[in-house]
């Protein structure tokens, strides 16, 4: 990575190890790895995508990955229900980030990442 320019790609490598530990802790809790396409268009784009009532933890979250937070949201229509709060990675962000956090993620989430970048790769072949 010497002399490589900075960027999305790189992020989860440039964090503090507090701060990586926080991103991988919360995406392995709460994160949604994803190889989807949208309904109107063909191709298909890899994900991340963390959901939660925390406000702080996804606009933390998000400050740490360089992205957006999204919210609020209604998830639920019931009265008293939460707002909901989201932070998304997609597209070479998202691939840089599940191959940067795969040996850290437990078993469950490194076979969801190894299928998903699997399917992908397939894909691009």
């Amino acid at each position: 990575y010497v002399g490589r320019p900075k960027g999305p790609m790189d992020v989860t490598r440039r964090l503090r190890a507090y701060d990586r530990g926080f991103v991988v802790g919360i995406l392995e809790g709460e994160g949604c790895f994803g190889y989807y396409g949208r309904h109107s268009r063909p191709d298909k784009r890899l994900t991340i995508q963390v959901n939660m009532t925390d406000k702080d933890v996804i606009e933390r979250l998000s400050s740490l990955l360089e992205v957006t937070a999204g919210g609020p949201y209604r998830h639920n229509r019931k009265p008293g229900a939460k707002l909901m709060y989201k932070t998304y990675l997609s597209g070479l962000s998202a691939l840089a980030t599940m191959v940067d956090v795969f040996l850290d993620m437990g078993q469950r989430r490194q076979k969801k990442i190894a299928e998903i970048l699997g399917e992908w790769e397939h894909a691009a072949a």
